[in-house]
């Protein structure tokens, strides 16, 4: 038993080294803090990234969002008076893998826990609220934090493989094969912290022939892509190359594609999508988006350029005799589609068309109504224009073909996926 005002041992319920000050004041402050803190994650962000150069290899967001995550946790367990959870651990483990593969070093990374802590403890003192009995009682749930978060991050730079190219590689190869197996949902996610991607994360998927990327090509694509912030791994799947890229700015990505492969290599790019399943669906698109710029003669084509095309195609044989007459117009009397064409990237400006067609505007208005008489189809109306767009934006050659090994656009698989995750 202690006098009143003395420094105890730490109670029931209490965590080891705390003295006895309430739950509810230190909690208090722990939210106090934390609001300021939450307030000021881009100074924190451009302090570590200043002080810790290697930092500029990951994109801005992405450190932002892994800086306020680490303090909100930090936040919680000081509020209780805790080291790090389980949970928590593991977190700063991934976090760590994932810096170790864009090129990070293990000093780095430790550093950052001491100079945010640094800052944690400099934003508790300026509050104006604390005893010195209420910050003692948070030293010892600090350094705790800081000790063992450390040791979690020393841990994974220690577990990294020797060989991680011949790991990833086969990492990279089981994750691109189980994408839309049954079943496969605990193994994909164990398989994409392998290769430091964040499963619940946004994935965009890449898809070029694969005649293009000899084995060499692709060692070189990965060495190269380690200069790139956020995470890039590519593999082969069937007669295809696929990637899946994280974190990474699209153009980068594009760009480091062609000067790798050069620029007779077609791609495909698929839209950004959450989580595994949509992982899968990128990927869907980035092939989908492959076949339509292959059959126009692109070396680069988005699937968000062609998101119509792709559907229409996908259900031709259905579809196709809603256009049938408006095809053949086009074949026959190819000047009628295209005044079409420029009507409607002219804003539907008779005037405007003319101009770029370099006739009188009642020509535009001839050709329109020519148009309307030979298919039905009035160009001036949004259906009549509608369907007139998309039958001459989609030639019957470009569905792809679904018996492709490379295919990842089977909504049944990414359902699988879903279920099998859940």
């Amino acid at each position: 038993m202690t006098s009143s005002g003395a420094v105890g041992t730490a109670g029931a319920g209490q965590a080891p080294g705390a003295i006895g000050v309430s739950a509810d004041r230190r909690q208090t402050l722990c939210q106090s803090a934390q609001s300021t803190v939450r307030a000021s994650v881009d100074v924190i962000t451009a302090t570590l990234r200043e002080q810790l150069p290697s930092y500029s290899r990951l994109s801005l967001d992405e450190q932002r969002r892994t800086v306020r995550e680490t303090t909100d946790l930090f936040f919680e367990r000081l509020a209780q008076g805790v080291g790090p959870t389980a949970s928590d651990l593991s977190f700063a483990r991934r976090a760590a893998r994932r810096r170790a593969m864009e090129g990070v070093s293990a000093y780095d990374v430790l550093a950052t826990f001491n100079i945010v802590s640094g800052m944690v403890w400099k934003t508790l003192r300026e509050l104006g609220e604390p005893t010195p009995e209420v910050l003692l009682d948070l030293v010892a749930p600090l350094n705790r934090w800081t000790r063992q978060m450390s040791e979690a991050v020393i841990s994974a730079f220690a577990d990294e493989p020797l060989n991680r190219q011949a790991h990833d590689s086969v990492a990279r190869e089981n994750l691109f094969e189980r994408l839309g197996q049954h079943g496969a949902g605990a193994d994909l996610r164990a398989l994409s912290h392998e290769l430091a991607f964040d499963p619940d994360g946004p994935f965009r998927g890449f898809c070029a022939p694969r005649s293009f990327w000899s084995t060499e090509a692709l060692a070189i694509l990965h060495r190269s892509a380690r200069q790139l912030p956020g995470i890039l791994h590519f593999g082969y799947r069937g007669d295809r190359l696929v990637g899946l890229t994280q974190h990474t700015a699209e153009q980068e990505v594009v760009d480091l594609l062609r000067e790798t492969a050069g620029d007779r290599c077609p791609f495909g790019v698929g839209l950004e999508r959450e989580g595994l399943v949509g992982a899968e669906l990128s990927l869907g698109d980035a092939e989908r988006a492959l076949h339509l710029g292959a059959a126009r003669g692109l070396a680069v084509q988005r699937f968000a350029d062609v998101w119509l095309d792709s559907t229409v195609s996908d259900a031709a044989d259905r579809l196709s005799p809603l256009f049938a007459k408006a095809r053949q117009t086009a074949e026959t009397s190819p000047d009628l589609a295209e005044t079409v064409r420029v009507f409607a990237d002219s804003g539907f400006s008779l005037a405007a068309a003319a101009q770029v067609l370099g006739v009188h505007p009642n020509s535009v208005g001839y050709r329109l109504d020519r148009w309307r008489e030979l298919t039905g189809l009035d160009p001036r109306g949004y259906r009549g224009l509608t369907q007139s767009m998309v039958a001459l934006g989609v030639a019957p050659s470009v569905a792809p073909s679904h018996s492709s090994s490379a295919s990842f656009s089977s909504s049944s698989s990414a359902r699988t996926i879903a279920e099998s995750a859940s």
